[in-house]
């Protein structure tokens, strides 16, 4: 399990917190469900960000910034 948070600011640190241990793996797709129960559908029309074309799992789940060209 690899995992990036935001800071106070809402932005996110680069510190990365890594375990391959089964309890953080389990807690990890534990927070990873949670959120998704929180989360609402966005339209590409309306972010900044674009998606994974696959959709959300608890295996892949890839949100990118979009960089300007």
């Amino acid at each position: 399990m690899a995992l990036m948070l935001l800071n106070k600011k809402g932005k996110l640190d680069q510190s990365l917190l890594i375990s391959s241990e089964s309890e953080a793996i389990e807690w990890g797709k534990e927070l990873f469900k949670y959120y998704m129960t929180l989360s609402k559908k966005v339209s590409r029309e309306k972010t900044n960000y674009f998606f994974s074309e696959q959709a959300p799992t608890l295996e892949r789940a890839v949100i990118c910034e979009k960089t300007s060209i």
